[in-house]
C-alpha cells in the first residue's frame, strides 16, 4: 500500500465533512499546499480568512513547483475576510444555505482568534464561539466539505471548551505536533481516525503496525520554516 505525502495527506479527507488540521502556526502554510490539491482535482477553493492567515506567497511556492499558471489559479481561488465574530458566522451561515458540497471546498482560518479580542467580553465570546461550533456542525450535516485550520492554544479561558467541541467536530482530525530528536525538535503530522477509534487510534502517512501506532512522517524542511504573516 502506498501511503501519501504530507502534501497530499488531505486526499485522505472524503470531502463530505468538517475537518480540522490544528497545532503550530505551520498549519497555515500546509493548508495552502492542501488549497492547491483541491484545485488541482477540479474543486473550487473558497478561503474564509479570520485574521490575515491567507498568503498568497505560500500559494505562489506551490503553484510554481507544481508548474501551474499562477494568474490563473490566483483568479480562481475566492477570498473572503471575515474579521468579526459576527462577520465570522454570517460567512458560515452563508456557506450553509449556499454551498455546492459537490464542486465547491471552503477553508475557514483562524476563526478563534476574532472572538478573543478585547472588545468581546468573556462570556459572549464562549457564546459565539458555540455558535460558530453549531454552524460549523450543520455544514458538515449537510455535506458540505470545510476544513478549519486552527493553531491549538490561546490564553482565554473560552479557549478550552470551544476547542474541545471543535475537535470532536473534525473528521478527520490533523495535528502538527512538535516531537524530540537529537538535533532538537522535528514536526510531525499525525491524523486522528476518528471514525474507527472515538479519538484514540493515530493513523499514520507512512507505516501503520495495524495496532493503532506507528511512526510519524517529518514534515519537509520547506514548511518547517515557513509561517504566517503577523496578523
Amino acid at each position: 500500500e502506498v501511503r501519501p505525502s504530507i502534501r497530499d495527506a488531505v486526499e485522505l479527507w472524503n470531502l463530505d465533512s468538517v475537518a480540522v488540521l490544528t497545532g503550530e502556526s505551520k498549519v497555515f502554510s500546509l493548508a495552502h499546499i492542501w488549497m492547491l490539491r483541491h484545485h488541482m482535482v477540479g474543486r473550487r477553493v473558497r478561503v474564509i480568512d479570520c485574521a490575515v492567515r491567507f498568503d498568497s506567497i505560500h500559494l505562489v511556492d506551490e503553484i510554481y513547483r507544481q508548474d501551474l499558471g499562477v494568474d490563473q489559479v490566483l483568479c480562481e481561488i475566492y477570498i473572503r475576510r471575515a474579521f468579526t465574530p459576527y462577520q465570522i458566522l454570517d460567512a458560515l451561515y452563508e456557506v450553509l444555505i449556499n454551498g455546492d458540497g459537490l464542486k465547491e471546498v471552503f477553508y475557514l482560518l483562524a476563526p478563534f482568534k476574532q472572538f478573543f479580542d478585547g472588545d468581546v467580553a468573556d462570556d459572549e465570546a464562549a457564546y459565539l464561539l458555540h455558535m460558530l461550533n453549531e454552524r460549523l456542525a450543520k455544514i458538515g450535516r449537510q455535506g458540505i466539505p470545510i476544513l478549519v485550520v486552527e493553531k491549538a492554544g490561546y490564553q482565554h479561558r473560552a479557549f478550552g471548551a470551544a476547542f474541545h467541541q471543535l475537535r470532536n467536530l473534525g473528521k478527520p482530525l490533523w495535528e502538527v505536533l512538535s516531537t524530540p530528536s537529537p538535533s532538537g525538535f522535528i514536526s510531525t503530522l499525525r491524523i486522528h481516525n476518528k471514525e474507527i477509534s472515538h479519538g484514540t487510534y493515530h493513523r499514520t502517512l507512512q507505516h501503520s503496525n495495524g495496532n493503532g501506532g506507528a511512526t510519524l512522517q517529518q514534515i519537509p524542511k520547506s514548511l518547517e520554516k515557513a509561517g504566517p504573516r503577523a496578523g
